[in-house]
């Protein structure tokens, strides 16, 4: 932004300077301002003064090298500030490739003291410019409003940093403890400590506090009265920090009146029982997040929204008659719990979450009654299933919730050896589900790689026929018992005169090797899998002969696909580059896979049915029967931004198709998908341009290669390449990346 001399001078000079730089389309752009700072000293001088306190910034800690600039920036200019934000970049929350916890933690806990250090020294020279000057002048100093601040390890540097925040100007405060970088401390076993009580206290105009594991509960209690501007208040205390059943009953006490948005989350001592929620004096409170609702708890009768992550009774939250928004999490209601929230006439949005692993058969004791509140469900979450746990009764109610914005059944298969399908339904029964829920923006069906989501068409009537035959031999078998004893007794004389006298072979196993079986003799229960073996060793040797024309074939086909969608040239020419010396590896791993695709269910009809769902912003399909003609279906999906299909058995021509038609995603997962290698990465970096994310996770095909290419995508933030080809030279220029995209 160079502005001529003359130019310059006037706007210096002109009585709309001040209202220009004060203007929200001025300081909203921080890399303009930055631009004026660096025209002139007189610019400068005029940006500093009516900027002050105005510029929203936003640090993410890659590396102390980072932190130091960041440090000058803010010697030079941090009153600008108004508010900011201090937290780890986002690949130190899971790209794990490279640097150890341990170092990242010391990394994160260096970049906080050097911030922290230039924040100190900024309102130390303040004050002492005030001291030595005996008229007044630029403000100066620390003007911010706003404070989010990451705690790594020791809260030591924020509690430093809240000795020389202005009082009298800080009215939003956030602490935060990342589970991730909670760590035993050896020299600081408690960074709650760090922070004294009268140090939160003495922001009398506070209106939100947010903390999380920095401070204890019996810490917040103490500073809590002194809070008396306070509205929203988010307290999550550390895993480490019970409080006893008394303590929580004095921090509900002390809970200031005036509150509109209250979320709390405090651990109790072990084998302590909780005390009931006392919140009716908040006779502001709108919002409430908690863990527990039991019967005798008190709710303020105005709250609009509540989230619980466990609600025993349902009777609480009937006292709230306005109530709007309802999410359930670990919900245990059954079906006359759910079928009372219909009393909430006013309520237009209710999310329910299962987690099957802590209480089994809950879904099922409740689908009866979700029909019934169809008309508010917007979300519908099971989670830690074990195969077949949701039964086809209660997949079937799902059919009638048509507002349904969210949908999302995880199996877990901790059962190893077990072939069972996730959900016992068929594909097409899924669709049909599936094309009744058109308001739907998040589907999420997933299951262990390799395993089933969905009954096989012939398994299911294979399951049908064997319940009907069940019931005819049980209405038979009064009839039939002196017939079928004949007719044993009639087989018994027969095997008695074919067998050698002094042989007992009716009793014994037959030998292990099947040595006494003629050739060509199998028997009947061996007969399928000979064929099969025959079946797949004839496919085999045709498709030695039939290499050369697959490769000609498939590149031929992706080139094809990339000219209809108007890939680049110069893409064209890399990605067949790449793709020619891996048809033949890629061709031998089809091989070895074609037996458990015969065996998959095919999932055409519900790919089908999901290409033509108009509102979906995010997918994960994660199972088996996803052939490529499946996975086309799915370029439809154009609006997608995420996208996870981890595990799944799809080859690298289904996802170059989904590459080529997908390019708005900011997030995808393929991890576990071993025929997608370097091919697939340089369409990946060639057109994903908006990419943010990618899980790469157990692609052994993927080496330095593709990886490399990856370096293209500027908004990259985060990469998961754990158990791949991938060299950690690549791993070090891809991180460098991820910090400078950071930046």
């Amino acid at each position: 932004m160079a502005l001529p001399g003359g130019s310059q001078a006037l706007l210096l000079q002109s009585a709309a300077l001040p209202l220009l730089l004060q203007h929200s389309s001025v300081h909203g752009d921080v890399q303009a301002v930055l631009q004026l700072c660096c025209t002139s000293k007189a610019m400068r001088a005029a940006v500093l003064q009516h900027c002050e306190g105005r510029l929203d910034v936003s640090l993410q800690l890659s590396s102390t090298q980072h932190a130091e600039r960041f440090a000058q920036w803010l010697t030079a200019c941090g009153q600008l500030a108004g508010t900011l934000r201090c937290w780890p970049a986002e690949q130190f929350a899971g790209y794990v490739s490279g640097d150890t916890a341990a170092e990242r933690l010391l990394m994160l806990g260096a970049s906080e003291r050097i911030v922290t250090a230039a924040l100190v020294k900024l309102q130390a020279e303040h004050q002492l410019q005030q001291q030595q000057q005996q008229q007044g002048g630029q403000q100066g100093g620390l003007q911010l409003s706003s404070l989010t601040w990451h705690c790594a390890g020791s809260s030591r540097a924020a509690a430093q940093l809240l000795q020389v925040l202005p009082r009298h100007k800080l009215l939003q405060l956030a602490l935060v403890q990342e589970d991730a970088l909670e760590q035993d401390q050896e020299q600081e076993p408690s960074s709650a400590a760090s922070i004294p009580a009268d140090s939160i206290a003495a922001f009398s105009k506070l209106q939100s506090l947010a903390v999380r594991a920095a401070i204890s509960a019996e810490q917040l209690q103490h500073a809590l009265p002194a809070l008396t501007a306070l509205t929203h208040l988010c307290f999550k205390a550390s895993g480490s920090d019970r409080c006893s059943r008394e303590q929580f009953v004095l921090l509900q006490q002390a809970l200031p009146v005036q509150l509109i948005h209250l979320s709390l989350e405090v651990v109790l001592q072990r084998h302590v029982q909780p005390p009931p929620l006392q919140l009716s004096h908040l006779s502001q409170l709108t919002s409430l997040e908690t863990l527990l609702i039991e019967r005798s708890s008190q709710l303020p009768p105005q709250l609009l929204r509540l989230q619980c992550s466990k609600c025993s009774d349902v009777q609480p939250l009937l006292q709230c008659k306005q109530l709007q928004q309802l999410d359930l999490f670990c919900c245990v209601a059954g079906q006359q719990e759910l079928r009372r929230l219909s009393r909430l006439t006013g309520l237009t949005h209710l999310g329910l979450i299962y987690a099957e692993h802590m209480y089994i058969g809950c879904a099922n004791d409740a689908a009866a009654a979700w029909p019934m509140l169809a008309g508010c469900i917007r979300s519908l979450n099971i989670h830690g299933l074990d195969p077949g746990g949701l039964t086809a009764a209660s997949f079937q109610q799902i059919k009638q919730l048509t507002k349904l914005t969210q949908l999302s059944i995880q199996v877990s298969d901790d059962h190893d050896g077990e072939d069972g399908a996730a959900l016992p339904v068929t594909p097409a029964q899924c669709a049909e589900v599936l094309a009744a829920l058109s308001a739907l923006q998040t589907l999420e069906l997933s299951l262990d790689p390799g395993r089933h989501l969905l009954l096989h068409p012939g398994a299911a009537q294979e399951g049908a026929d064997a319940e009907a035959a069940a019931a005819g031999a049980a209405a038979d078998a009064a009839q039939g018992e002196e017939e079928q004893a004949g007719e044993m007794q009639a087989a018994a004389g027969a095997a008695g005169a074919a067998l050698p006298h002094h042989a007992a072979a009716a009793a014994a196993p037959p030998p292990a090797e099947g040595l006494q079986q003629q050739e060509g003799a199998l028997p009947a229960a061996q007969a399928p899998a000979a064929m099969l073996g025959l079946a797949l060793l004839q496919q085999q040797q045709q498709m030695q002969h039939q290499l050369l024309q697959q490769q000609q074939q498939l590149q031929q086909e992706l080139l094809m696909m990339m000219q209809q969608q108007q890939a680049p040239p110069q893409l064209q020419q890399m990605v067949q580059a790449v793709l020619a010396p891996q048809i033949l590896l890629q061709a031998q791993q089809q091989q070895q896979q074609q037996a458990a695709h015969a065996a998959s269910p095919d999932m055409l009809p519900v790919t089908r049915v999901i290409s033509q769902l108009p509102h979906l912003r995010s997918l994960e399909l994660r199972g088996s029967g996803l052939s490529l003609e499946a996975v086309e279906l799915l370029t439809q999906l154009t609006q997608l931004t995420r996208l996870t299909m981890s595990g799944c058995d799809f080859d690298e021509a289904a996802f170059n198709s989904l590459v080529l038609s997908l390019r708005g995603l900011k997030k995808l997962s393929i991890g576990g998908s071993d025929l997608v290698g370097d091919a697939g990465l340089v369409l990946v970096a060639g057109l994903l341009s908006q990419l943010t994310a990618l899980n790469l996770c157990g692609c052994s095909r993927v080496s330095d290669r593709g990886v490399l290419q990856l370096t293209r995508l500027r908004n990259l933030k985060l990469l998961l390449a754990e158990d791949t080809a991938v060299s950690r030279q690549a791993v070090a220029r891809v991180r460098l990346l991820l910090r400078r995209n950071a930046a």
